[in-house]
């Protein structure tokens, strides 16, 4: 499974700039996770070196995340002030 930054990006533009769209620290209520959680019949537990998709065929599936992927997510989880991640915030990270 590959997550295209492009896609991610339009995703994000789909929405409000206003709209929360995740937690910092938070593997399952990640932007990328809720990405991945609307393009797939599953759920994601996405971390900075590796994200799994859960109900793949019944079971689990490991990928590795891609580098433009884990750039985002360490810079949104090293942001200590945010307690919520907007659209808006998401895109000026990416």
């Amino acid at each position: 499974m590959n997550i295209e930054k492009e896609d991610f990006r339009q995703w994000l533009q789909s929405m409000h700039g206003d709209t929360i769209i995740g937690t910092p620290g938070s593997g399952t209520n990640c932007p990328i996770a809720k990405f991945l959680n609307s393009q797939i019949n599953g759920f994601t537990h996405v971390r900075s070196d590796d994200f799994c998709v859960y109900g793949y065929k019944g079971g689990s599936k490991l990928y590795p995340t891609p580098r433009w992927a884990s750039k985002f997510i360490r810079k949104i989880d090293s942001d200590s002030i945010i307690k919520a991640i907007t659209v808006q915030k998401a895109l000026e990270v990416l």
